[in-house]
């Protein structure tokens, strides 16, 4: 029996591993993997630029009127201490009553500038401006407060449509306070009217 034995004339070839290396992609791979919360492909931050739109803005702005609103009450402060030292007496008088102040120029000029409340004269222009016949119930709704009948009364004092003190017993208050309001003079009126508007 012959034994065969068969050598091919060709010999096995086998691929070098550094055909086709590509050497990029081996840098690609050997590179460290990104961490979980980082962007592979983020692109880096640009630098960051200063404001200079805010910053031209602000330096366009003009610059506020010094004192400003502190000047414009200071102005207003003189101006009206000087119409009420050229007010005639009566009307300082009155003024000082309505406000509850001294008749002083500084007081009566700080009292105007600050608002302080005008006492009497809204109930007197609603008693003396009533109908005759409810004249008397009016006046009897302001009595019924003490604070408000005594402002009253002190005004009809300072006015003199009234004199004494007023009537304890609130009904015959009400009565004497709706005859004097309701025959107030024109002379009267108008120097409360005067008044009135040297606190505006």
């Amino acid at each position: 029996m012959t034994a065969f034995s068969s050598t091919s004339d060709q010999s096995t070839s086998v691929a070098d591993p550094s055909d086709g290396f590509d050497e990029d992609a081996q840098a690609n791979w050997d590179a460290p993997a990104p961490a979980a919360d980082e962007d592979p492909v983020a692109q880096p931050a640009p630098p960051a630029r200063a404001p200079r739109r805010a910053a031209a803005a602000k330096a366009s702005r003009p610059a506020p009127a010094r004192g400003g609103s502190a000047a414009t009450a200071v102005r207003r402060a003189a101006a009206k201490a000087l119409e009420i030292e050229s007010a005639p007496d009566s009307q300082r008088s009155l003024l000082a009553q309505l406000l509850n102040v001294r008749d002083d120029t500084v007081e009566l000029t700080v009292a105007v500038i600050a608002g302080a409340p005008d006492a009497g004269s809204k109930y007197l222009y609603a008693i003396a401006d009533a109908d005759p016949i409810d004249a008397g119930a009016t006046a009897y709704a302001v009595v019924e407060d003490k604070e408000r009948a005594k402002a009253l009364w002190a005004l009809l004092l300072a006015l003199g449509a009234v004199t004494g003190d007023k009537p304890n017993v609130p009904v015959e208050a009400a009565r004497t306070i709706a005859r004097a309001a309701q025959g107030l003079s024109s002379d009267a009126r108008s120097t409360l009217d005067s008044a009135l508007a040297l606190a505006k």
